[in-house]
């Protein structure tokens, strides 16, 4: 049986191999050659004999697609029901343990609270990946390590920065209080190569944090610190030959 509305390649029966691929070049709109009139007229008449589709026939195929795929919607809901109660039943069975084990790890109890709960929401981004069946403790334990030691590398990154953030400190305090005038103070700052330039216009006239500035230089933390920490001591050298630093 065929629709009305098929294409001109539900057809092909009776045509040959050459005129069913050229069919299938109109199909896909890159006929290479124009068909000749017999061929034209063949196809015409094909049409004209082909079965016609009652509308009410139409009508029920679409509305037995449309009940396919509500209910494989209502399955696919049931199912992600399903696997939100597996893992919320996961969770509560053992949080208690995932916490005592954060407690040993990081020796601080609200640190602790943190990683377990930091330790559940990765699981449930990858519950996916969890076989049912297997040991479900384990695998959050495996989880919590790794989100542990995920928290050390940023604390130690975090303290290679805090020594370059306070010279940076001090640094801030010493162009707000040297009584250089502004039009020399950024004149200087004009002078200074443009990978400190930038740091230093960020910082001071934009009031951004270093973080911002990192995140938008795509740089670390400390890289912003250490170039500032150039900009400063450049600035002191251009002011120093215009006479103004230090006095």
């Amino acid at each position: 049986m065929m629709h009305q509305s098929g294409t001109a390649h539900d057809l092909a029966p009776g045509f040959t191999t050459g005129e069913q691929a050229l069919l299938k070049a109109w199909d896909c709109s890159n006929a290479a050659t124009p068909p000749d009139d017999g061929f034209v007229h063949r196809l015409i008449a094909a049409h004209a004999a082909a079965e016609r589709v009652p509308l009410h026939e139409l009508e029920a195929d679409d509305q037995a697609i449309c009940a396919q795929i509500a209910a494989a919607a209502e399955a696919e809901a049931a199912l992600e029901l399903e696997y939100e109660r597996e893992f919320r039943k996961i969770a509560e069975q053992h949080e208690a343990h995932l916490r005592r084990l954060a407690l040993r790890l990081s020796g601080h109890p609200e640190t602790a609270k943190d990683l377990a709960q930091e330790t559940l929401t990765r699981a449930w981004s990858r519950f996916e990946q969890f076989e049912p069946g297997t040991n479900a403790r384990a695998w959050l334990a495996t989880i919590l390590t790794r989100v542990f030691y995920d928290e050390l590398k940023h604390a130690r990154v975090i303290n290679r920065a805090e020594p370059e953030l306070k010279t940076l400190k001090s640094a801030e305090h010493d162009v707000e209080n040297s009584g250089i005038p502004d039009t020399q103070l950024w004149a200087a700052v004009g002078a200074l190569e443009p990978d400190l330039r930038g740091v230093v216009e960020r910082c001071y006239i934009q009031d951004m944090s270093y973080k911002a500035i990192a995140d938008e230089l795509n740089v670390p933390v400390g890289t912003i610190g250490t170039r500032l920490k150039r900009a400063r001591e450049r600035l002191k050298l251009l002011l120093n030959g215009a006479g103004f630093a230090d006095r």
